[in-house]
């Protein structure tokens, strides 16, 4: 039998800095999301809020807004641009490029 050894995987790159991208994005559409619910969402009487009806499709609209769109549209996040990344497809083009 013939031995042969993988190739080593390459380590991502930049992988602290796109973790703290993340989290600074995710910390932000978490608390718009969160002052959503608490000033446009019904309190029962146990201390929970509700949003009921459209009400309840501005967290999501919001999250697609500042993720996707800003993404799409800047190349971008508000994360992203904080901590200097620059999203690139597989093909290596630059997200706002294709569009």
């Amino acid at each position: 039998m013939q031995d042969f050894e993988l190739p080593e995987e390459p380590k991502p790159k930049y992988i602290g800095r796109r973790y703290l991208a993340g989290f600074i994005d995710y910390a932000i559409v978490n608390t718009i999301a969160f002052m959503l619910i608490f000033i446009m969402g019904t309190p029962d009487g146990e201390g929970n809020y509700h949003l009921n009806g459209l009400p309840a499709l501005l967290p999501v609209l919001f999250w697609f807004l500042f993720t996707v769109c800003l993404e799409t549209w800047f190349g971008a996040t508000v994360g992203n641009s904080i901590v200097h990344l620059k999203p690139i497809t597989l093909s290596g083009y630059a997200s706002k490029d294709i569009f």
